[in-house]
């Protein structure tokens, strides 16, 4: 076995890289810092944070020697790491992704979306493929072990043919509706726009929260119906299928099973069963994904969620987003 630990340098010291002002003991569980802490395969090395305070107060907290306040602080420093971890807003992906392209890293490991910008994107994946590094992004729900055994049973047909698609989200088509764009297609294949039918601004004026009607490629119709984070913060999925409905509600926390039976009261019809509810453990989501990084860069694993499949999802959300500048 090999027990080389690769270094880490954290991009961002913010909330969800595990910087921990206002958190719950659950929610500082949940953070890349806890993540690579954790893993026995991982080691953090250097941080990247620009106010001063901040990096302070991450560096002790997850005991890490060497903090920089920018990234050419970081390159004249000497330090060179394994691993890139990105998590700082994504209106700076592309600028921070591009200086380390020419530099010798084992992988990348970044938040969602790759950029802000189609184009930035498109010239990433073309570096990163040329590079032909693992490039691993945070579309979390394809390392989930519920969200896998509902792909497998999809994937044997055990509930029969799709129906239909249902996905609510709010904060953004690129932001959040991203996410569930991204588990769509894992689950159930390529998506296709037919027509945007409404938008709001509830998040940022450039990434409009926006309904759509859409369709798989056999022409199962999807439909995106967005809401206002401005109430509450909503993900959810509703796959119809022949023999009954599976809804992963609560952001992913809890998966719904409804099978059809016959209806005992009224003779000759099927109705669905009461409710079959998984409740899943808040556990960190990041620990499948550095096993599936370590995998990538020892063994040519392919990764669960990687630079392609987010460079899809995001041309999807460049679109809808197009789309919706005409309503």
């Amino acid at each position: 076995m090999n027990l080389e630990k690769y270094s880490v340098l954290v991009v961002g010291a913010g909330r969800i890289a595990g910087g921990f002002e206002n958190y719950s003991d659950t929610e500082i569980k949940l953070t890349h810092a806890w993540a690579y802490r954790e893993h026995k395969k991982f080691q953090i090395n250097a941080c990247i944070e620009p106010d001063i305070d901040k990096r302070k107060a991450f560096m002790k907290k997850w005991s890490i020697k060497n903090g920089f306040s920018d990234i050419a602080s970081y390159k004249s420093s000497g330090l060179s790491c394994d691993i890139i971890s990105i998590s700082t807003p994504t209106n700076s992906h592309s600028e921070i992704i591009k200086q380390f392209l020419d530099t010798p890293v084992k992988a990348f490991f970044c938040e969602k979306p790759i950029t802000d910008s189609i184009e930035d994107t498109k010239f990433i994946v073309n570096k990163i493929n040329e590079k032909n590094i693992p490039f691993a992004v945070g579309y979390l729900r394809r390392w989930n072990k519920s969200i896998n055994e509902i792909k497998n049973e999809l994937d044997n047909e055990e509930w029969g043919k799709i129906r239909s698609v249902v996905g609510i989200y709010s904060k953004g088509v690129l932001n959040n509706g991203s996410h569930l764009i991204d588990t769509i297609g894992y689950l159930l294949g390529d998506l296709r726009i037919n027509v945007v039918t409404a938008k709001r601004i509830d998040y940022m004026p450039d990434d409009p929260t926006v309904d759509a009607a859409m369709y798989l490629k056999d022409s199962t119709p999807v439909n995106l119906i967005g809401t206002d984070s401005r109430d509450f913060t909503i993900f959810e999925l509703h796959i119809y299928l022949e023999e009954g409905v599976i809804s992963i509600e609560q952001s992913g926390l809890v998966i719904r099973r409804r099978k059809r039976l016959s209806d005992n009261i009224y003779l000759g019809y099927q109705k669905l069963q009461l409710e079959s509810q998984e409740d899943l453990a808040q556990e960190n989501p990041y620990i499948p994904v550095l096993d599936n990084l370590v995998d990538s860069i020892e063994n040519q694993g392919i990764l669960k969620s990687g630079i392609m499949n987010a460079f899809h999802t995001q041309l999807l959300c460049d679109d809808l987003i197009n789309l919706s500048k005409s309503i």
